[in-house]
């Protein structure tokens, strides 16, 4: 077809069929999109208003939801946890021995599945020390109790699953708003990180972020295999000492030292995980 063909009053551009689906299709996404945030956002709030201050802790700064609000809110969403084991291992570092509990299990909600662990271990200042003659002095092993230091592990996983599954992640400002006062930082039991070692400085929120987002990121490089996740942390922080010594690696995220967390660790995840995100991007197109 020749230019000088086209109608000179033509000034209208009629869009392709194509096209005209494709901005139907966009519409319609932007509505879900619009509906799911609402839907969300009044999830958060319920779960919320499930709660009361002592299903709450201020862990550092971030709230960190106890088991007893973990239960509440499963049971009111129909959360299923199932598959749920817990391993216990014996390792050795430069203050003793000590023990450690991985709390591993599944979750379903509606069409969300998903694998999470939770692990503590011994040296947990609220197990392994207590005070004397007004001093924090470190418990022997023989007297920490481990039935609940294995309790904590499950915690930790009921608090990883739920807040995942149900996508869950608060400030205590929205807290304090979305529970009408009734729950705030100030009426909540509070602990804080101990400081680094080494003349380290004290953990931040954002190391506290950094942990968790590396244990996410871990887990789904490693198709939410725990042991795998664990081998591939030893591995990333296992060194030669100076004497010529291997040392081995941590195999828990909140074993890393801040330098080893900021310095080694999240840095090498994160650029691991850029690529594979990417690679699974470029697979679903």
């Amino acid at each position: 077809m020749e230019y000088d063909s086209i109608p000179q009053d033509e000034t209208k551009i009629i869009p392709l069929t194509s096209s005209s689906n494709n901005l139907e299709d966009m519409e319609r996404s932007l509505q879900q999109t619009d509906r799911f945030i609402e839907v969300m956002d009044s999830i958060r709030k319920k779960c919320v208003r499930l709660t009361n201050r002592n299903d709450w802790v201020d862990q550092n700064g971030v709230p960190y939801l106890e088991a007893s609000g973990c239960d509440k809110i499963a049971k009111c969403f129909g959360v299923q946890i199932y598959d749920i084991t817990c391993e216990k291992e014996h390792f050795s570092d430069d203050t003793g021995d000590f023990f450690q509990f991985t709390t591993s299990g599944s979750g379903k909600w509606l069409n969300n599945v998903t694998h999470e662990i939770g692990v503590t271990n011994t040296k947990d200042k609220f197990f392994a020390k207590k005070k004397v003659d007004g001093n924090m002095t470190l418990l022997p092993l023989s007297e920490i109790d481990l039935p609940s230091v294995k309790k904590k592990s499950h915690t930790n996983f009921m608090n990883r699953i739920i807040k995942k599954l149900l996508g869950l992640s608060y400030t205590w400002e929205e807290i304090e708003e979305m529970s009408g006062g009734k729950i705030n930082r100030k009426m909540c039991q509070h602990f804080a990180y101990d400081k680094g070692k080494k003349g380290g400085t004290a953990e931040t929120a954002k190391d506290t972020a950094a942990r968790s987002k590396v244990r996410e990121m871990i887990l789904e490089l490693c198709g939410g295999d725990g042991a795998l996740a664990k081998k591939m942390l030893i591995d990333m922080t296992e060194f030669t000492a100076d004497d010529g010594k291997k040392v081995k690696g941590r195999s828990r995220v909140e074993d890393l030292t801040l330098k080893q967390l900021n310095g080694i660790v999240y840095p090498q995840i994160s650029a691991q995980y850029k690529i594979f995100k990417e690679k699974m991007g470029a697979q679903n197109e």
